[in-house]
């Protein structure tokens, strides 16, 4: 018999396997499934960049639930890709791109380096 927990959101009963670990606890499990977190940072990012869930939802459908940038679908919520200056949202990404972008300091001229030289290195 696998374990299980009660999430302290939904109040549903899960595997274990359906929340992070937290070292934290004393069980070593997050008090919230992985489904509530997800939901929840969401939510957080959502009042941050001013957006409801109906306009997230209408990005996901004009980028046809994809990536901006690779055009993958992760399976995951995207993340919401905006200008780190003026804070005006771009678009919706998959984590990967999204740090990639940000790694390489959300520079057009970065990323143009970058291009050419992986054609270089072909």
């Amino acid at each position: 018999m696998s374990a299980t927990k009660k999430c302290n959101s939904c109040n549903k009963t899960k595997p274990v396997r359906g929340f992070d670990r937290d070292e934290t606890k004393k069980d070593k499990v997050q008090a919230y499934c992985k489904s509530c977190r997800k939901e929840y940072r969401l939510k957080l990012n959502l009042d941050k960049f001013d957006l409801t869930m109906e306009e997230y939802n209408d990005m996901l459908k004009k980028q046809n639930y994809l990536c901006g940038i690779c055009f993958v679908d992760e399976g995951r919520s995207l993340c919401i890709d905006h200008d780190h200056i003026i804070s005006r949202v771009r678009g919706l990404l998959c984590s990967r791109c999204n740090r990639g972008l940000g790694l390489l300091g959300d520079s057009v001229d970065a990323v143009k380096s970058a291009l050419k030289y992986l054609e270089r290195c072909k």
